[in-house]
């Protein structure tokens, strides 16, 4: 049996034709596929899903006249009655419309992440990299995540009446960004006068990594780091249509992309967001606590401060004890209750 596989992205879509190969495959065991033929085409260069498929039949090889039975297209959306309304791309896609123009008997759509999510259960442990943790548990949940043009998320609970996992879709990627620190908090606000509203896919996407390099080279502590390279990235002036993936590509060659990409992720400069606390400082993280001698110096009236401070204090605040008591010369006045007393000093005693 001939099919018809598609992975529908914002940025490629890509159609391939395999042989379902289902001799000598016990009862219930998945059928062996052969790559027959594949392509992959640019989304945003054609106007509909229908009109890359035509022409990647047109051109397709399959041999002896073989037909294809049934076609299953991947798309990033949410599926309503085998339709969708692509999430980064102008398309409404209809399964059963598409069915009759490419003359398929069978067409699917799925969410695209939930065709991921099926392909996470044949991956091998060869395959695997393990990121921290103890060793998977056996039947346990699994989610599924990847950025690309957007972010995209599944789930998979195991079902023990079906002795398989089940696919739960999800469009986690669009629920709201949840700032923790005063550099993300900064950065939120970037993005709110950008777009309004901030989900999780404005920072892990390849757009947003567009937005998270330009929010970082207008940092004042960043700034130094990108310079005219992280203008030329923005403008495109690079030699690439894509800003993201000549960021990319700089972060891979340990360029001035990827300090600033660093800079983010360690947390960089904590800036005070607009409107909240200005004029006021913000402590870092690797900042030395004060002195509780010099706090409590400070809470005393000039006058009735100590006579020295710790060396450190006094490098730190050069004005805490400029004038030890014993050192002090004689004022001219002070104040008391807002009239002014006069005192002079004389050798012979006080006048």
């Amino acid at each position: 049996m001939t099919v018809l596989a598609g992975d529908i992205g914002g940025t490629n879509t890509r159609l391939a034709i395999y042989d379902a190969i289902t001799a000598g495959a016990a009862a219930g065991d998945r059928p062996a596929f052969m790559p027959l033929f594949e392509r992959t085409y640019p989304s945003a260069a054609h106007a509909s899903l229908d009109g890359i498929a035509e022409a990647f039949l047109a051109v397709a090889d399959l041999g002896g006249g073989a037909k294809v039975a049934s076609a299953c297209f991947g798309i990033a959306g949410p599926i309503e009655n085998n339709m969708c309304r692509a999430t980064n791309l102008p398309w409404v896609v209809d399964g059963r419309a598409l069915s009759v123009r490419l003359g398929i008997p069978t067409v699917t759509l799925v969410n695209d992440f939930y065709a991921a999510a099926l392909g996470v259960t044949v991956v091998g442990p060869a395959d695997l990299v393990p990121l921290g943790g103890g060793p998977p548990a056996a039947q346990g949940p699994i989610a599924v995540l990847g950025a690309g043009t957007g972010l995209g998320q599944a789930f998979l609970l195991w079902s023990a009446a079906d002795n398989r996992y089940q696919v739960v879709s999800s469009e986690g990627g669009h629920v709201d960004l949840a700032a923790r620190t005063p550099l993300e908090q900064g950065l939120v606000q970037f993005l709110t006068v950008k777009y309004g509203r901030v989900s999780c896919e404005r920072v892990l996407s390849g757009q947003g990594l567009v937005d998270v390099f330009a929010f970082l080279s207008e940092e004042p502590a960043c700034r130094g780091l990108g310079g005219r390279e992280a203008a030329a990235l923005l403008g495109g002036a690079a030699g690439h249509k894509d800003p993201a993936a000549a960021i990319s590509e700089r972060a891979l060659a340990g360029d001035g992309a990827r300090h600033l990409l660093l800079r983010a992720r360690r947390g960089g400069r904590q800036p005070r967001p607009h409107g909240a606390g200005h004029g006021r400082r913000v402590r870092r993280r690797g900042d030395r606590p004060p002195d509780p001698a010099v706090l409590a110096a400070r809470r005393l009236p000039r006058r009735f401060r100590p006579e020295g401070a710790p060396p450190h204090a006094r490098r730190a605040h050069p004005g805490l004890c400029r004038h030890p008591p014993a050192a002090r010369p004689a004022r001219g006045g002070d104040r008391r209750r807002g009239r002014a007393r006069v005192t002079t000093v004389a050798a012979g005693g006080r006048a």
